[in-house]
């Protein structure tokens, strides 16, 4: 009898198979995500109401709820100034202001980036002073390991950027709105954040891998002439990373570097070892690695490295937003704001070649 009922009503059956076939009919319902705020369950979305928010639109009811229900956990989780009527940037315009900073900042999009609030401790082994592994005679007592570790701790850095626009331009569409704030936040965050990961002191800032990693001179490769870069001398910047590290790591260097120094390298048959790909992760490839390009960088460095496993980054305070009205003028500021900090977790994991530091 069911089988029959099968036949009859094929759209039933699949449905008591749970619908392991993977095919959808055309009246059955597309799945949808809920926003539930005290139990209601809500038309809108978080990022509708941030929207009309910060356009300095009327809200309804049910915006106001999702931007109070939102932004309490994050006042919650954070001491703000009562001043301070910051809201968190809906995670989608988020996700793309980030995809947007990171465009020609290879070092800023490798990394793996965290999202831990408040402050992030690590601790890090620096060194097996006594003990490590050994072969050993029958009888002999194993020595006992003696190790060297510290804390990388990461407490966060404040990062602002203000956009300031008239009262015509701030009612344009919402999709339209959203691309203007992505183009105008991503861009100038791509640059403080792209230069801090790599050249960045540590001190109102992220601690930069460059910085870092000049400060253990053993990582550092000079050329025996300035301005110039040799096929050995690269080779010797490969070496200079451990072994382990190697797997993921890339070459990092801005594009006048790229393609006006090692472009123009040539092994020793006197062939270029670099090779354009176009559509790859990079711009090419050279001794078996991608070749990124990396605005941060100087004209005078070459980095070699991989920053997914020897950089720890972290966003102690997701992005939000203030907004303050100038009624003369017709126009609002709009203060995009975050913290995060960066340090070097392994200074083996990387190592530069200065082209104007000549032997």
């Amino acid at each position: 009898e069911e089988e029959k009922a099968n036949e009859k009503n094929p759209e039933l059956a699949f449905k008591k198979m749970g619908n392991r076939s993977g095919l959808t009919f055309k009246n059955e319902a597309e799945p949808k995500t809920l926003h539930i705020v005290g139990g209601t369950i809500m038309k809108k979305t978080y990022k509708e109401a941030f929207m009309n928010a910060v356009r300095g639109m009327k809200l309804d009811q049910e915006e106001a709820s999702l931007i109070a229900s939102k932004n309490k956990a994050f006042s919650d989780a954070f001491t703000h100034d009562t001043t301070n009527t910051s809201i968190v940037i809906p995670r989608e315009t988020q996700d793309k202001i980030w995809s947007r900073a990171m465009e020609g900042y290879g070092v800023l999009e490798d990394l793996n980036r965290l999202n831990v609030k408040g402050e992030l401790r690590m601790v890090r082994h620096k060194a097996i002073e006594e003990g490590d592994a050994a072969w050993y005679v029958e009888a002999t007592p194993t020595a006992d390991e003696k190790n060297t570790f510290d804390d990388v701790v990461l407490k966060g850095h404040e990062l602002s950027k203000a956009v300031t626009i008239s009262w015509k331009l701030r009612a344009m569409a919402m999709d339209d709105f959203e691309n203007f704030l992505i183009r105008e936040i991503g861009q100038r965050i791509s640059i403080a954040l792209g230069t801090a990961v790599t050249q960045g002191d540590g001190a109102n800032q992220p601690m930069g891998i460059l910085t870092a990693v000049k400060k253990a001179k053993d990582q550092v490769v000079k050329v025996a002439k300035t301005g110039t870069v040799t096929y050995s001398e690269l080779l010797n910047l490969v070496s200079k990373v451990h072994s382990s590290y190697k797997p993921g790591a890339k070459l990092y260097a801005n594009s006048t570097t790229i393609w006006t120094v090692l472009a123009n390298v040539l092994d020793a048959n006197g062939r270029p070892f670099f090779e354009a790909t176009a559509g790859s992760d990079g711009v090419g490839n050279a001794l078996g690695f991608v070749v990124k390009e990396d605005a941060s960088l100087k004209n005078d460095e070459i980095l070699f490295g991989n920053p997914s496993v020897g950089y720890l980054f972290n966003v102690n305070e997701e992005m939000s937003m203030a907004t303050e009205d100038h009624a003369k003028e017709h126009k609002t500021d709009y203060v995009a704001y975050m913290i995060a900090d960066g340090n070097v977790l392994d200074e083996k994991a990387f190592a530069v070649l200065s082209l104007t530091q000549a032997v």
